[in-house]
């Protein structure tokens, strides 16, 4: 009996020692778990952060085109404009240089006629 007793604590320690070795596993691999989350975690906040970051660099980009289609825009239509005033003044232009050049003509006939 004496030697099945021995036997049975001898066993129960090597359980016992199992048990704490499981334990100590469980608990380094809780703590690794931790830290990778804790890393993973602080990975994903940059990212984030380097996309918040690249958005608000497309965004000032976007601005920044808008704002020269606008300038692009108004610079045309200013030049547009011009273009105009300026084809209206060669029309009043052609227009007066015409009614002078026909009353001209006009008058070298009535000359003409007066004469022969």
């Amino acid at each position: 009996m004496c030697l099945i007793s021995e036997w049975q604590s001898v066993r129960e320690e090597e359980l016992k020692e199992t048990i704490r070795r499981c334990d100590a596993l469980e608990k380094d691999f809780r703590k690794k778990l931790v830290e990778r989350q804790q890393i993973w975690e602080s990975r994903q906040e940059e990212l984030e952060k380097l996309w918040a970051d690249k958005q608000d660099a497309l965004v000032k980009q976007v601005s920044k085109a808008e704002e020269e289609v606008k300038s692009l825009i108004i610079q045309n239509i200013q030049l547009q404009e011009l273009a105009l005033k300026r084809k209206k003044k060669k029309i009043r232009g052609w227009r007066r240089r015409s009614k002078r050049s026909s009353s001209s003509v006009e008058e070298e006939k009535k000359e003409k006629r007066g004469i022969w």
